[in-house]
């Protein structure tokens, strides 16, 4: 039914290609708060014009002066301000209700947001618990109330926000629009997970550790993230996972050269990326097993590789109007 709903409202090209336009733009409207600090800072001679340039080309700002609170608020900007245009534009241009977007069921299951929030927590907590345990001097304990107070209050408003965002593009609007024009159920999966690593790209993490080892934990998650949509029959649980995937990382672990540096309680010394990459994929095949008993998941060859079902004459809409 999740695909299926890609159908209700208008679904011309030009519908799409204004959206990505329009989403792109608010994106970059969304970083000029951030460009005007940096700019500021240049000006007042606080950061010179080569670390400056340095940091646009890394996407690396931690060396600039900018309180880690106040960057995460302006870096966050850039995605709340995609997260409404394109609500906005699914509303108004593509005529749809968001929850058409979002969820294949008559609304949003907030009971699978929160199984999907507290599973994948808990599978981080566990990870990261394992890791401490075996090597525990690679873990550096910085916390800091007066700065960790506003973090959480970061973390609980504009996080998942931005998780939100992502999700609402690539699981829903774009892997919804995808389907339309696709014949099995698998070309919008991977597309969608491709895109996603691509879109993570520019992370300072990727300059420092390598785009090749990189993508493979992006697309690795942004597989799991579509696997579970489609499974599901919608967003629910990606929302959940994604939220708290990194409102853990924000909250409680940061590293150098992280896309996510916080006055986070631990900060870890040197990472390990293929390391890291084995881990999130035991954690991805774990979580995906836990929620296909506790939800009755079936027929994986279908819902994943099946073709995609074409609605007959008005159905959806009914469905959707009930």
């Amino acid at each position: 039914m999740f695909l299926r709903k890609a159908h209700i409202g208008q679904n011309d090209f030009w519908r799409y290609a204004v959206t990505i336009l329009l989403v792109i733009a608010a994106a970059v409207v969304g970083g000029l708060p951030l460009i005007a600090v940096m700019i500021a800072k240049s000006v007042s001679g606080e950061v010179d014009e080569d670390a400056l340039q340095e940091a646009m080309q890394s996407s690396d700002f931690s060396g600039l002066g900018i309180e880690p609170n106040l960057f995460l608020v302006l870096m966050l900007l850039q995605f709340v301000a995609v997260f409404f245009v394109l609500w906005l534009l699914i509303v108004k241009l593509h005529k749809k209700p968001l929850n058409a977007v979002l969820t294949g069921r008559s609304k949003l299951d907030w009971s699978r947001v929160w199984v999907g929030f507290g599973v994948w927590f808990a599978l981080m907590a566990v990870s990261e618990g394992i890791s401490f345990a075996l090597d525990p001097g690679n873990y550096e304990l910085q916390f800091n109330l007066a700065a960790f107070l506003p973090l959480v209050l970061i973390a609980l408003t504009l996080l998942p926000i931005q998780t939100s965002a992502e999700e609402l593009l690539m699981r829903g609007y774009l892997m919804q629009g995808i389907s339309l024009i696709s014949k099995y159920r698998w070309i919008p999966l991977v597309i969608t997970s491709l895109v996603f690593g691509l879109l993570h790209g520019a992370n300072p993490e990727v300059e420092k550790y390598g785009f090749g080892i990189m993508m493979v934990g992006y697309i690795s998650i942004g597989l799991t993230l579509g696997i579970m949509t489609l499974m599901d029959d919608g967003l629910e649980l990606a929302l959940g996972v994604h939220a708290a995937n990194n409102i853990f990382g924000a909250l409680f672990l940061t590293f150098d050269g992280s896309v996510l540096s916080t006055p986070a309680i631990f900060k870890v010394k040197e990472i390990d990326p293929v390391a890291g990459n084995i881990a999130g994929v035991v954690m991805c095949i774990i979580f995906l097993f836990i929620m296909s008993r506790m939800f009755n998941w079936d027929n994986w060859k279908d819902k994943l590789f099946g073709e995609i079902e074409q609605p007959e004459d008005g159905i959806v809409e009914e469905e959707v109007i009930v």
